[in-house]
């Protein structure tokens, strides 16, 4: 009988021990599911966020290569401008050479008309003196004068040439 009760006693013991490993394994398998319940919740959110950041490394690569052709392009375009000005500031420089040579042409022009008059009044004084001066002798040399007169218009229409030569140019 003893022995009997030692060993209810030592199975009691272990049904104990057995149900509270029992308990322990519920409670581990339970904590288990839990665990494999958020970390397919992770999965889940995790799938999509790895696809997201796949894409935007494709957004990444592509906006760096346009950044690249937008800069190539930004330097294009400054060696551009600087060529523009510099042909600016040549064709600035002809500008002022030519007002220069305008300005000098123009000058001329006025030193030639100046000279046209001036010989237009000599001109006119002669043949005033000569007509004024109605003897013999005039009307003889008369032919003469006629020949200056041609002469001296010849001289006129060189310097009116000369003239409108010069205005073109300007």
């Amino acid at each position: 009988l003893e022995e009997t009760r030692r060993l209810q006693n030592i199975i009691v013991a272990k049904e104990k021990r057995l149900n509270r490993l029992n308990k322990n394994l519920k409670v581990a398998v339970t904590e288990t599911r839990r665990v494999q319940s958020t970390l397919d919740s992770v999965r889940l959110t995790v799938k999509p966020k790895i696809a997201d950041i796949s894409h935007l490394k494709g957004w990444k690569l592509k906006a760096s290569g346009i950044m690249k052709e937008q800069s190539n392009a930004l330097e294009e375009m400054e060696n551009k401008i600087t060529e523009l000005n510099t042909r600016c500031e040549k064709k600035e420089d002809a500008i002022i050479e030519k007002e220069t040579e305008i300005s000098f042409l123009r000058g001329l022009v006025e030193e030639k008309s100046a000279d046209i008059e001036k010989v237009e009044t000599d001109f006119r004084s002669r043949i005033d003196g000569r007509v004024e001066k109605p003897n013999a002798a005039a009307r003889e040399s008369a032919s003469s004068i006629e020949e200056e007169v041609a002469a001296v218009g010849k001289e006129r229409d060189a310097l009116k040439a000369d003239v409108a030569e010069k205005s073109e140019m300007i």
